[in-house]
């Protein structure tokens, strides 16, 4: 790792939101757990969202993943309490 990150461009985030959207539409989850901030902020911004549960969490190659950001968690916590909640609330029954 070089510590670099991607760079896209307008046609890289179209092409990627329409990619996502069409495995959204076919697979049809009933959650999505975004393992990247930047890819949270490119493209699922403008991604429908409703229907299932969605959050965005640092990936795990980012010092993010193990640092605290301004809400007391890390990337880690927030993916380990959203996998958490997802088992308990399908466990339950529940829609989400």
């Amino acid at each position: 790792m070089n510590g670099k990150s991607i760079v896209d461009c307008e046609l890289d985030r179209k092409i990627a939101q329409g990619a996502v959207r069409h495995v959204l539409k076919v697979l049809r989850p009933r959650y999505v757990c975004v393992a990247s901030s930047k890819v949270w902020r490119a493209i699922f911004c403008n991604i429908d969202t409703a229907g299932f549960e969605c959050c965005a969490v640092a990936h795990a190659a980012s010092a993010w993943w193990n640092r605290r950001n301004r809400h007391g968690a890390n990337g880690r916590l927030q993916f380990r309490n959203f996998i958490q909640n997802a088992l308990r609330a399908s466990q339950r029954g529940g829609s989400n």
